[in-house]
């Protein structure tokens, strides 16, 4: 499979670090901070609330987009560390430690790394169009305000 340029990678939502793959996002909200942290607290599990940052993970979480075409990514659940970093009228998403699942399976969990990256850590173009599947389905899920640029 061939590797995106520079300039797509930098696009993407989806990075490789330590080793893994891990999605962030930033967000706009007025909202206070405090109300922010306990809006998360209904879509982490387990979280731990600190100052000015929730870590919790996600289990289970599936692709719900009726417009994929893609059935494969439709059987996959995901699961990972979640962790919110706020500052003032914006906050960053971060999920570490993806791991896939798939339901036709009794494999257990994969690190989602090699489905997005080659063995050069270069991404998979084959597989763009499943980075932003499950860009769309993150932001959906974890947003609490509005997608911003910069953190």
């Amino acid at each position: 499979m061939s590797a995106l340029s520079s300039i797509e990678a930098q696009e993407l939502p989806i990075k490789q670090v330590n080793g893994q793959a891990q999605w962030s996002r930033v967000f706009e909200d007025d909202r206070d901070v405090e109300e922010l942290k306990y809006l998360t607290l209904f879509i982490v599990k387990n979280p731990q609330v600190f100052d000015n940052m929730v870590v919790g993970e996600i289990q289970h979480l599936c692709i719900q987009d009726k417009t994929i075409s893609l059935q494969d990514m439709a059987k996959y659940e995901f699961h990972g560390i979640v962790t919110y970093e706020f500052k003032e009228h914006r906050y960053k998403v971060t999920v570490s430690q993806i791991t896939i699942s798939n339901w036709d399976s009794t494999v257990g969990y994969s690190s989602l790394r090699p489905y997005i990256f080659d063995s050069d850590g270069n991404y998979h173009l084959a597989y763009k169009t499943h980075i932003r599947y499950i860009d769309n389905q993150f932001t959906e899920v974890f947003k609490l305000g509005s997608v911003a640029d910069d953190w």
